[in-house]
């Protein structure tokens, strides 16, 4: 629709509107008549323009004003269009002129609105056919709802004619003042006429639509048969080009001549390969044969000066050499000759058995045979054509030139998304007939027909307009047929007008008694309500009142009468009226609270409901007043009992939850949400069962039961804190009636400090009952009071013997008196004794025993007891002395030992070194591909970086494999050192690591498998799976190594497939290749590190860091491979959740004050990073590529913050560190450094330096680093 028509039917639509709705109105008419004027002259001259073949500029104007356009170009309106706005302006015109004496111009407005509702049904008539009218292509004389807007335009136009009246002459009948229901009759049967009208056209519509489908179909069954013919005749063509090529390949004799030219070029050599290549220039039909050399060289051409090459032609006559076999360079055009389609063969020359010598190129010109081949028609048309299309990425090239756009060979590309055409549809079902668009846009019928053996496909078109213009002949006598039959329906309705008339008359008598009885019962209703009602002018003034407002007020009728209903509020309230009596006009109600004031001053809130209706043609305040003084006071009593009931629950010091019979949680106070950790809301969205798991578990929902009944209960449970953890309560449950019904009140008490008491004291009985060392307790005295078992074990004495007697019955005399002197005023003094002891058994064996004794206080410090522990060292001192003798004897050998291990630790390391370094390979091989291919893609093909949407998934894949690449490192370590990683969890779902590991790996699978001639597929069926908790990255680390193995295992092309799905045991991921499959024993063995078959081209860690990552995350992997057969892997993953952790402040925001930082890096391209990450922030930065630098910048102005990098020539990282603490101390530093993590982990941060931070980072990383070297947490 075209903007000037848009422009028009609003403002038709709003002239029509407001002369309904206020017919007698002077400003009505005055807008009509200048609506109706204006779209009259424009529609004049539109029409006018167009006859002379001029185009207004207003429709682009109002387009670029709008921006209605998008890129499609302005649209213009229709001369069909301009037409019926001209009717549409008379009829109007003549509507607004209308008086009941001037019978003949509401006629001729009748009938011009008649006309305009006649010629949108016609446009719609052909809408619903499928085929446009009164043109002869596919554009229609208007838009479709152009053409509604037209019928309901012309459908107002009619009944605003007051034609009812003349219509009642022409049925022979009189109007009344009170026909009201004869009018609404005459238009039924008028209403009845129509749509029998319609009714038939509708017929006559599905007749020509089966025609028109069985036309198409004989086009379409044509245009297959051309498509089929001209796709196998060109596949003819190429086999035998392919065979012309075989020939040469293989013609032994041939490649021993050129063997001896290129050796030897001599003039005999050079004139028996040229005489042959002159002949196979001449009979094959080729525009050029080259001869190359192994160099790629040209060494003969024919014609002789026509010897370039481009980059492609080098390109392909690599690969030829490369791999020995016959290479085509697809349809190009020449980068030296213009508009020169042509496509090049280059055949590999092998003599005897060897690598090639050279490479014939055969350079095929596509205007010789393909594009005359592609041009015929076996019939004459004026529309139908032949395109030969291919696919390239995602866009189709146009081969050879056509008939509606010359030179369009290798030059014309649409995109293949573009559904509605032809060469896409043919892109995507190989064969077969459709409708759509052409290149051009226009609507066409066509077929397809994949070209043998080539990417190319053949498709055959006709314009529609061609293939419809035969029925628009039929579609026209339907028309006519439908207009005849109105004419004849319109003469017969008046048979059936005067039958009704009488009964329609005493049907509105009736309506009018039962009006008046509904009137009565509306004012009993107004006068005894309860509420009091008022209605007032629209002004304000009062009319009528019901006695409820006479009782509450205390005027008098008349008195009401004389006022204003702003005068019922008190003084102080009146102010805000403007504002509600302007909402109250805008909206048509309003509901609002306020105070009224009593003819005796008094006071009392109310409620109003007011609401504007419409009487006659009258509009008057309905007003119902409800008085609020007993509601107010009761509010105002629940609010002070609850504001007390509030204080004391918060002030509470146990936790108190009140929750309903279903678990909801309905209240709680400030002790439970700092036992919990939740806030108020998050608790309040939250089941007592959330908070308490366990509950059903231990049979607690049954004591809620017997709650309901008036029992109260009092025990032990464990509530589940917001950040996983478990805090022991003690509970107490009773139930409390509710107005919603009965509830359970829980008041919890927290006793984790008591149970961790009760668990202290349990451990420590439990630790000295069992413990191996002898503890002895005495008092001050060094009366026994307490032995363990091993006192009982080392001496003999029972601990009922022992307990009660002194230590002195273990003495052995060993020891003089003075050794036990100074025990004694050792621990007296409060210290602890540490020493030896000789003493004796009960069976009086002597044992050697070391002992500590120490004081033991209460809570006033005061010394009550003694604790001795002590140990049997006799066997150990007896091992020491035979340990001293065998170690004499060890240590010669064991130098010797050393010797020669560290030789074979040598050895095995750089081995292992090596195989490591293999694996690194690989994996960041894995992860540079799509870097690069993605890269590349990005800088060569402008289309993704104009396309937002493509730039920034392109972006997320090259951010992605950036990040499995940094953790490639991490991973090996962590797999190396035989523990878990140090690995954060989140929650992840498969099926996308799966589709982004596919995506990753293309490059290697599609691209580098095509360039050798293999061809690799991957099949996906991945069903619907549940999230759960894992490191993203390092699975779709170990995916891309699963792929990649695949592919390796299938040396000669293959089918992988890939699928998730959800099993008892958890989420499944199956990795299925049809490649060489393995023996029982590499199977056994696939999993080890350093185990491989692939020789020096494998590591042997991609499988074991595979099966690392699937047990860091508590999965399990399984290989299912027989030979010959392929292999399927089966990892299996339980469906965790993350425990959630309790929320922090955000730290990755931008950092609020702007820093002077100095970057200090030998690396240019790191140190552009880092600065513009920095610079991005707000910060100054100023850099320097090493160390001496970077203190020269320093010296001269201050600077917040300095980072470094670690390795660095000429200084380190860590000694620039220590130079700038020397000039500056306490400047904050941050050290980069790849060994960041590793610094870390042990703790080997220089004491310079305020953050160690590893490479590679992200910008939140170098945010929280920033945070932390200025003291900002």
């Amino acid at each position: 629709m075209a903007p000037s028509t848009a422009w028009g039917i609003v403002l038709l639509s709003s002239a029509l509107c407001w002369h309904v709705l206020r017919p007698d109105k002077r400003a009505t008419r005055i807008f009509g008549m200048t609506i109706t004027l204006l779209i009259f002259l424009f529609s004049f001259f539109v029409l006018f323009a167009w006859c002379f073949g001029h185009k207004l500029s207003l429709e682009c104007w109002i387009c670029l004003w709008l921006n209605a356009c998008q890129g499609e170009g302005c649209r213009q309106m229709s001369p069909i269009t301009t037409a019926m706005f001209l009717v549409v302006a008379v009829s109007f015109w003549l509507v607004l002129h209308i008086k009941e004496s001037r019978r003949p111009l509401r006629q001729v407005a009748f009938g011009l609105a008649l006309m305009v509702v006649l010629g949108g049904l016609v446009v719609v008539l052909g809408f619903v056919i499928g085929s446009s009218l009164l043109f002869t292509t596919c554009r229609a004389p208007m838009a479709l709802l152009t053409a509604v807007a037209f019928v309901f335009h012309g459908s107002a136009l009619a009944l605003t004619a007051k034609a009812h009246d003349w219509l009642l002459h022409l049925f022979g009948s009189e109007p009344s003042v009170s026909s009201v229901v004869t009018r609404q009759r005459a238009w039924q049967i008028v209403a009845a006429g129509g749509m029998l009208i319609v009714a038939i056209g509708v017929g006559g519509a599905v007749v020509v639509r089966r025609v028109i489908n069985e036309s198409h179909a004989r086009i379409k069954r044509h245009l297959l048969d051309v498509a089929e013919m001209k796709a196998n005749h060109i596949g003819a063509w190429y086999a035998e080009r392919m065979g012309d090529a075989q020939q040469i390949r293989d013609s032994t004799v041939f490649a021993a001549s050129v063997s001896q030219y290129l050796a030897d070029p001599s003039p005999v050599h050079r004139e028996q390969v040229w005489s042959w290549i002159c002949a196979l220039q001449r009979n094959g039909g080729y525009s050029r044969v080259l001869l190359l050399d192994a160099e790629r060289s040209v060494r003969l051409a024919v014609p002789q000066d026509d010897d370039w090459l481009g980059p492609l032609a080098l390109a392909k006559a690599k690969e030829a050499l490369a791999t020995g076999q016959i290479v085509v360079s697809d349809l190009h055009l020449s980068v030296v000759k213009t508009n020169f389609p042509n496509m090049d063969l280059f055949v590999p020359l092998v003599s005897r058995g060897q690598k090639p010598i050279g490479v014939i190129m055969l350079e095929i010109p596509a205007h010789e045979f393909l594009y005359p081949l592609a041009r015929t028609w076996p019939m004459p048309s004026e529309t139908t054509e032949s395109l030969l299309i291919r696919r390239d990425g995602d866009e189709i090239v146009y081969l050879n030139d056509l008939r509606h756009h010359p030179d369009a060979a290798l030059k014309l590309r649409r995109s293949s998304h573009q559904t509605q055409l032809i060469a896409a549809q043919a892109l995507r079902h190989g064969r077969g007939v459709a409708e759509g668009v052409d290149y051009r846009g226009v609507p066409v019928l066509g077929a397809y027909w994949s070209v043998p053996g080539t990417s190319w496909h053949m498709v055959a078109k006709m314009d529609q307009a061609e293939v419809n213009a035969p029925l628009y002949r039929q579609m026209w006598l339907v028309l006519i047929n439908i207009v005849v039959f109105g004419i004849v329906s319109a003469l017969g309705l008046r048979l059936l007008w005067e039958h009704h008339h009488a009964a329609l008359l005493k049907h509105q008598l009736d309506l009018e008694h039962e009006k008046d009885a509904i009137a009565q019962r509306l004012r009993e209703l107004l006068q005894h309500a309860n509420d009091i009602i008022v209605i007032a002018e629209e002004n304000g003034r009062i009319l009528e009142m019901n006695r409820r407002a006479i009782e509450t007020y205390g005027y008098t009728t008349d008195e009401f009468h004389a006022m204003q209903t702003v005068e019922l509020r008190v003084p102080r309230e009146r102010t805000a009226w403007p504002e509600l009596d302007e909402k109250l006009r805008h909206d048509g109600s309003a509901l609002f609270e306020t105070v009224h004031q009593r003819k005796d001053g008094t006071t009392f809130p109310v409620e109003v409901s007011l609401r504007l209706v419409q009487i006659g043609d009258k509009r008057y305040r309905l007003a119902i007043i409800r008085d609020l003084t007993e509601r107010k006071r009761a509010e105002q009593a629940l609010r002070e009992s609850e504001q007390r009931f509030r204080i004391m629950l918060e002030e509470a010091a146990d936790g108190v939850i009140l929750h309903d019979a279903q678990g909801r949680i309905i209240e709680v106070n400030r002790t439970t949400c700092q036992l919990l950790g939740y806030t108020r809301e998050e608790l309040l969205s939250l089941s007592i069962h959330q908070v308490d798991p366990d509950a059903i578990a231990v049979g607690k929902h049954l004591l809620w039961e017997r709650v309901f009944v008036g029992e109260q209960f009092t025990f032990e449970s464990q509530y589940l804190r917001k950040d996983g953890t478990r805090v022991p309560v003690e509970e107490r449950i009773s139930s409390l009636q509710l107005p919603s019904g009965l509830a359970v009140l829980s008041i919890a008490r927290d006793i984790s400090e008591r149970k961790r008491v009760e668990a202290d004291l349990k451990r420590l009985a439990t630790a000295v009952s069992q413990a191996a060392e002898t503890v002895v307790v005495t008092d001050l005295n060094g009366t026994i009071q307490y032995v363990n078992p091993a006192f009982e074990r080392m001496t003999g004495y029972r601990a009922a013997e022992a307990i009660g007697q002194n230590p002195r019955i273990l003495r052995s005399g060993q020891h003089n008196q003075q050794f036990y002197q100074t025990l004694w005023e050792t621990i007296l003094r409060g210290e602890t004794w540490r020493g030896r002891f000789i003493n004796r058994r009960k069976d009086g064996s002597l044992y050697k025993e070391e002992a500590v004794i120490s004081p033991v206080r209460d809570a006033t410090g005061q010394i009550t007891n003694f604790v001795a522990v002590k140990h049997d060292i006799t066997e150990r001192e007896r091992a020491m002395d035979a340990l001293r003798e065998t170690n004499e004897k060890l240590d010669h050998a064991l130098s010797e030992l050393k010797r020669a291990q560290s030789k074979l630790i040598e050895q095995e390391r750089l081995r292992i070194v090596g195989q490591m370094a293999s694996g690194i390979a690989h994996d960041f091989n894995n992860a540079l591909a799509p870097i690069l291919g993605f890269s590349e893609l990005l800088l060569e093909r402008s289309d993704l970086r104009r396309n937002e949407e493509k730039l920034l998934d392109t972006l997320r894949l090259i951010f992605a494999a950036a990040q499995d690449a940094a953790n490639v490192v991490r991973q090996l370590r962590e797999l190396y050192r035989g523990r878990p990683g140090q690995t954060d969890f989140a929650p992840i779902n498969l099926a996308q690591v799966v589709r982004q590991a596919v995506k990753l790996t293309e490059p290697r699978w599609r691209e580098e498998t095509a360039a050798i001639g293999v061809c690799v597929n991957i099949n996906l069926d991945l069903q619907s799976v549940p999230e759960t908790a894992g490191n993203e990255s390092a699975l779709r680390e170990a995916v891309m190594n699963l792929i990649l193995n695949a592919v390796d295992a299938m040396p000669q092309g293959g089918t992988i497939s890939l699928k998730t799905y959800v099993d008892q045991q958890g989420i499944c991921l199956e990795v299925n290749d049809t490649g060489e499959g393995m023996s029982e024993e590499v199977r056994n063995h696939c999993f080890d590190p350093f185990f491989t078959t692939k020789g020096i081209r494998g590591s042997g860690l991609g499988l074991a860091m595979v099966h690392a990552i699937v047990h860091n995350h508590g999965g399990e992997i399984n290989v299912a491979s027989e030979l010959g057969k392929g292999s399927t892997f089966t990892i299996r993953l339980p469906i965790q959740s993350v425990p959630s952790k309790s929320p922090e402040p955000d730290k990755t925001d931008t950092f609020t004050r702007r820093l002077r930082i100095l970057l200090v890096d030998d690396e240019q391209v790191v140190r552009c990073v880092y600065a513009e990450y920095l610079k991005a922030e707000g910060h100054q930065v100023e850099e320097a590529e090493s160390g001496p630098a970077g203190l020269a910048v320093f010296a001269r102005q201050p600077f917040d913050l300095v980072i470094t990098d670690m390795a660095m020539v000429g200084m380190s990282g860590e000694q620039f560190a220590t130079r700038i603490q020397e000039l500056n101390p306490g400047t904050p530093i941050i050290l980069l450094t790849g060994f960041g993590d590793l610094m870390k982990a042990r703790g080997e941060k220089p004491s310079s330096v305020s953050v160690v931070l590893g490479k590679p980072t992200t910008l939140a990383d170098l945010r929280n680093a920033i945070r932390e070297a200025m003291g900002d947490s």
